[in-house]
């Protein structure tokens, strides 16, 4: 299997925590939990895509803001030539229902929805990469103990 980018800092980063997570067996489940939480944080997939659904969330409450009423107003004041008020004005507008608003709302919720899915999406393969590697790194863990034991049984037994 060739190694990717990801996987070999992944192997790399397993490796280098997994010494003592494998060593006490009894808070094994914790440390592991553990170590792919803290790698990862440093994973740039997951942090864009967090970041991605973050934003997301951010353009659904400005979308459903705009849902609000909105009034607009307007003064004009005209001047006669020997500086009296010669007339002044308001002018107030408020929009019943904006059903172009409406539609950028149910937009930016779908694409929340598609941020969150991603984001989700990409914890799991890289979750999936890390106990991948983790069991890779076991399996050679276990070989080298049985190779180690086979060799002191040999040396004990036929030397």
């Amino acid at each position: 299997m060739l190694f990717t980018k990801n996987s070999l800092k992944l192997s790399l980063i397993i490796s280098l925590f997994s010494l003592s997570t494998l060593a006490n067996a009894e808070q094994g489940p914790l440390e592991i939990r553990r170590l792919f939480q803290g790698a990862a944080k440093g994973d740039l997939g997951i942090q864009i895509a967090m970041n991605n659904y973050l934003m997301s969330l951010e353009q659904e409450k400005i979308a459903r803001s705009s849902l609000l009423p909105r009034v607009d107003a307007e003064a004009s004041i005209d001047w006669s030539k020997r500086g009296h008020l010669s007339s002044a004005g308001l002018t107030l507008f408020m929009p019943l229902y904006d059903l172009s608003r409406q539609y950028a709302f149910k937009v930016s919720k779908v694409g929340g929805e598609i941020a969150r899915i991603q984001s989700e999406s990409q914890k799991e393969q890289y979750l999936f990469a890390f106990i991948e590697s983790f069991l890779r790194m076991s399996e050679r863990k276990s070989r080298y103990y049985l190779a180690r034991e086979e060799g002191e049984y040999q040396i004990k037994y036929f030397e």
